[in-house]
């Protein structure tokens, strides 16, 4: 009962602020403020207000969203009981050092403002367990960062951050780093001392080499290295034995070593958008992969033990150089997602049928049209038992003035939902 009157007075109290001026409050808006200890003040103009407004000292959480906030007030040091800060969507350049107040925030997020950097007080904010500064102008690091050693994540993501200093190997609780969509070069070797961390995001920056010091962070589970201009990785990567989730789109790759496939928990892969000519047949022993792309390279088959990935869930293939489908490919029963556009594909193997769970299938109707005319009453191809009434979705491909039903081609209690020509 008392958190339905919490957000009653918290949606009223917005309420009231969007719709009046300070001087047209009330003196139930005024205690309102006084007694909420959340408050959610999204797409409300404060510029110039929130500096009056009466925030109760018991307030732990705080967002102030799309408020037009150029500057953010002095007074924010006097909410000491905030566990919680979020600033997102405003236009602030810095924040006051009385932030440093704050002892108890637990929770700090100032996003899309523009800001570039952050006073040295911040180093007292020694419970402060997420930092968020992604979207903002910082060029370096603020150094007060690197003293919060209680930190577990930090987001600075689409800043302007060419270098990381040495000093990263004090964050040794931090679990999560976010430096994507900067303009780094290179990790510092003082990175493979954070013995915690277990995912790391460096897309979109300026690689050239895969960061040596990677290969010791073994208790990575989630690595991003997307869109940087990398050509090769070490054999080494078979040190990372706790990787799940690996994101190497959009680099230089031509070969993939075949070290990959000793990652055996790797459930999410992601080598597409490279130069990639061959898949090493050892990928196919990554038995908890679900989702892998390797679409827009210039792969000409596909390993032939493929039906070996028993646990995949998603399959892009699209964008490639490959003429046929392995049979093995009937073995991924739990195939729901399937993308083999772009390749010069024109039949299909008889296995195709055993996918049973496939619900969205794109393909090139220019490529397989002929095949789809030609044999889909081919029964005895894919269901010698046909039944048109125990086809759970029914598609129709429509070439001009003439149509093809589809469902000949799968067989009964096939479950195809979508299916996409290019």
């Amino acid at each position: 009962m008392k958190d339905n009157i919490h957000m009653k007075d918290s949606e009223s109290l917005k309420h009231d602020l969007f719709e009046k001026k300070y001087s047209e409050l009330t003196p139930e808006d005024i205690e309102y403020c006084k007694t909420l200890d959340s408050l959610d003040m999204k797409c409300i103009n404060l510029e110039g207000l929130l500096d009056k407004i009466p925030f109760s000292s018991n307030l732990s959480y705080l967002t102030l969203m799309d408020n037009h906030l150029t500057y953010l007030s002095e007074k924010i040091g006097n909410l000491v009981n905030l566990t919680h800060l979020k600033i997102i969507d405003n236009m602030l350049t810095f924040v006051p050092r009385q932030i440093g107040n704050l002892k108890r925030l637990n929770v700090l997020h100032i996003e899309n403002s523009g800001l570039v950097s952050l006073p040295d007080e911040v180093r007292k904010l020694q419970n402060l367990h997420e930092l968020s500064l992604i979207n903002n102008q910082i060029v370096s690091i603020p150094p007060a960062v690197f003293y919060l050693r209680n930190l577990n994540v930090l987001h600075l993501a689409n800043n302007k951050i060419a270098h990381i200093p040495k000093g990263v190997r004090d964050l040794n609780c931090c679990k999560v780093f976010d430096f994507s969509k900067n303009q780094i070069t290179e990790l510092p070797s003082q990175v493979s001392e954070l013995k915690e961390l277990t995912h790391l995001w460096l897309g979109d920056n300026c690689f050239s080499f895969f960061p040596e010091t990677i290969y010791n962070l073994q208790q990575l589970s989630t690595l991003g290295l997307e869109g940087n201009q990398i050509s090769h990785i070490s054999k080494k990567i078979a040190h990372l034995q706790n990787l799940t989730d690996f994101r190497l789109d959009d680099n230089r790759f031509m070969l993939i070593p075949r070290e990959i496939g000793q990652l055996k928990k790797l459930y999410h892969l992601d080598i597409s958008r490279n130069r990639i000519s061959k898949i090493p047949d050892e990928i196919c022993g990554l038995g908890d992969l679900q989702y892998f792309r390797m679409n827009n390279n210039e792969i000409k088959s596909l390993p032939k033990d493929i039906g070996k990935l028993k646990k995949l869930h998603s399959l892009n293939i699209s964008g490639n150089q490959i003429n046929s489908l392995p049979k093995d490919i009937g073995k991924l029963k739990k195939l729901h997602s399937l993308d083999i556009s772009g390749n010069q594909i024109n039949s299909l193997p008889r296995s195709f049928s055993q996918l049973q769970n496939l619900e969205y299938l794109k393909i090139d109707s220019h490529n397989i049209r002929d095949y789809i005319e030609n044999h889909f009453q081919d029964r005895d191809i894919f269901s010698e038992k046909y039944d048109a009434r125990q086809i759970i979705v029914k598609v129709t491909v429509r070439y001009g003035d003439r149509c093809v039903d589809l469902p000949t081609m799968f067989g009964k209690d096939f479950i195809l939902e979508t299916l996409e020509l290019t």
